[in-house]
């Protein structure tokens, strides 16, 4: 099961869930796996913006070699990049609904700090 299956379907669900609401307020958080170890790029997510290395895998997010960094930010790049369109799909949503003039979008992320 991946990170990337697991956020589409949460957007599912969401969207299904937005349609019952009819017209009162809501509150709704999303945690998006994508954007988190091992970064994994599935073939769901189309192409990645930045051709990954096939001959680099590492065991934990502290433990893979140093060498591998640009790799490790290489792959998080493109799974921002995939998260971003989920974000989309999100906003997508909200219009379709007639929502989105009415709603509040925050986005926040809690990771990206060890590349610096």
């Amino acid at each position: 099961y991946s990170t990337a299956s697991h956020d589409v379907a949460k957007i599912k669900v969401f969207e299904s869930w937005l349609k019952k609401q009819q017209r009162k307020p809501i509150f709704s958080a999303f945690f998006l796996y994508s954007s988190h170890y091992p970064y994994e790029w599935g073939a769901q997510m189309g192409n990645p913006l930045l051709a990954p290395h096939p001959d680099v895998t590492a065991t934990t997010f502290f433990d893979y070699p140093r060498t591998f960094t640009d790799e490790m930010k290489r792959r998080y790049i493109n799974c921002i990049n995939y998260v971003d369109s989920l974000i989309g799909q999100i906003l997508n949503v909200l219009e379709e609904e007639g929502r989105a003039s009415e709603t509040l979008v925050i986005v926040t992320g809690d990771h990206g700090e060890h590349f610096q």
